[in-house]
């Protein structure tokens, strides 16, 4: 397992659920326990060569991104915003 003086990366494989060595899927969803996701470092295929600072921020907004649309979320809020648009022309 790869992984590094700060954190430990790759430890938490994506991928379906018939793979027996993933955790996740590629919706950050743990495999067999409802409403519980990983949200770090550790989903990384392979160790980050860099700083270990920027790829996680990224990951939080790619999830705040995926967890907006599964719960609706974004379409709700656009269409809020379009109808108080038109309501102000």
């Amino acid at each position: 397992m790869p992984s590094s003086v700060w954190y430990q990366q790759s430890a938490c494989k994506m991928g379906p659920e018939t793979d027996k060595e993933a955790v996740v899927d590629p919706r950050l969803r743990v495999h067999g326990i409802k409403n519980l996701r990983v949200v770090d470092v550790s989903i990384f295929p392979t160790t980050v060569a860099a700083h270990t600072v920027g790829p996680p921020d990224m990951e939080g907004e790619k999830t705040a991104d995926i967890v907006k649309e599964d719960w609706n979320v974004i379409s709700n809020y656009m269409l809020h915003v379009k109808s108080d648009i038109f309501t102000r022309l």
